[in-house]
């Protein structure tokens, strides 16, 4: 299977019924982070670091074609970190406008390590946590596809539903840092730079509310039915990845999701 590679890590995605449920997940030496007690770690708001609203984060882009407004439902049952919901709807409505899905209902649950394990012990047969698992509602659906192909009834408007376990992302960017240290941030900067999509992307911020919304692109793609075993796939994949990447940051809405709002 091809992952997102680096060179000393990668990421590595498996199919799994009966969900077509995708997950990026460690593979390499050390792989699995240990779901060991994390401290509590919080982020604020300053006038340096704003917190996007959803009505400032949906301003740009004009009424979707459809006239239906998709529900966004976030649900936060973790409490490793503070993280603000309001925000972290807003980075996920821009996606939707950006693949011009604002009219399709999504789901978003932060959870906890206990929670990911046993969905991908569930669903994957892997007794371990992982980052994010997607699970996409048109399962048939492929990139080249139009998604109203699909749609024959209101229910029908859903992408999915992802979970992310945010310990584990703290875990990772804790590890990460340590790491980027270890090796020097100039080595560690020029490899990350070499790799593309949201890996690389994770690679260059060790901060939480900015590496919830890159996996939140990485999740959004795979609703969509993007994948990366192939190379080809893997292409296309990253392609749509970075361009999501750029257009959030031009936007200002990486990161800015920790304290306030939303447990």
């Amino acid at each position: 299977a091809r992952g997102h590679s680096r060179r000393r890590r990668g990421w590595a995605s498996a199919e799994a019924p009966p969900l077509r449920m995708v997950t990026t997940t460690w593979t390499g030496a050390g792989a699995d982070i240990p779901s060991a007690p994390v401290a509590p770690f919080a982020t604020s708001a300053s006038p340096s670091n704003p917190q996007p609203t959803v009505a400032a984060a949906l301003a740009p882009f004009p009424p979707n074609d459809v006239g239906r407004d998709g529900c966004v439902l976030v649900r936060n049952t973790q409490r490793t970190v503070e993280l603000s919901v309001e925000t972290i709807e807003a980075q996920l409505r821009a996606l939707l406008a950006l693949i011009g899905c604002a009219h399709m209902d999504v789901g978003l649950w932060l959870a906890s390590d206990a929670s990911v394990r046993k969905m991908n012990s569930d669903y994957r047969g892997m007794a371990k946590s992982t980052d994010i698992l997607s699970f996409p509602f048109h399962e048939e659906l492929r990139p080249h596809h139009d998604l109203m192909d699909f749609v024959e009834t209101e229910d029908d408007m859903n992408l999915g539903d992802m979970v992310i376990s945010v310990p584990y992302v703290v875990r990772a960017c804790a590890r990460d840092e340590k790491e980027a240290r270890a090796v020097g941030q100039t080595k560690w900067q020029e490899e990350a730079e070499q790799t593309r999509g949201v890996s690389g992307a994770m690679s260059l911020t060790f901060d939480v509310t900015e590496r919830v919304p890159l996996l939140l692109v990485h999740g959004v793609c795979h609703l969509l039915g993007h994948d990366h075993i192939e190379d080809d796939d893997y292409e296309g994949m990253v392609a749509e990845e970075e361009r999501l990447i750029g257009e959030l940051k031009a936007r200002g809405l990486l990161g800015g999701g920790g304290a306030s709002g939303g447990h």
